[in-house]
Formats: structure tokens, sequence, C-alpha cells
């Protein structure tokens, strides 16, 4: 992975993780987050990073939110994200 990949996405699995240990675990004796980093089909690649927390509860985009779309944007590629039993974050490039 080059540099110019490498730094947005560690920004972007920072971001993650912060609101990960900040917001999902309030509730949770013992919080799991996973993270997933694999090569996709077209030398690209694809981010996951999974809680068992409380899910996104807040619908407003704050700063990290779109501080993570614009880094994907600059990387070219695409986000989903959801609630199920927590919050689950996919960035496939």
């Amino acid at each position: 992975m080059d540099v110019d990949s490498a730094i947005p996405l560690g920004l972007i699995i920072n971001e993650l993780v912060t609101n990960a240990f900040k917001y999902a675990f309030t509730d949770i004796d013992q919080g799991l987050l996973s993270i997933r980093l694999s090569k996709s089909d077209n030398d690209g690649f694809r981010l996951t990073v999974k809680d068992n927390g409380i899910g996104k509860t807040n619908q407003k985009n704050g700063f990290g939110e779109q501080l993570v779309n614009i880094l994907a944007v600059q990387l070219g590629a695409k986000i989903k994200s959801g609630n199920e039993n927590g919050y689950w974050f996919d960035l496939v490039k």
C-alpha cells in the first residue's frame, strides 16, 4: 500500500476506534472491537470495523464522520455502515 492510501486509512481507523471506545461501550462490561484490512480483487483494499456496543445512536453528522467521508473520497473508496449487534463500518476501494 502506498503512503497516499496508508495515511488517510490510518486516520479513518483512528477515528473509528476512538469513537468505539468513547461511545459504544458505555453500558457494556466487555466490549469487542474488530478491525480487518484485506486486499480486494482489483488491487484495492477493504476495511471493516465492527463493535458489539450500543450502535450508532446519534444520526447527526459530526466532525469525525465528515472527516471519514472526506478521507474516503480522497481514497476513491465507497462506505457502508449500520447497526447490527453494534456498529459496523465497511470501506472498499
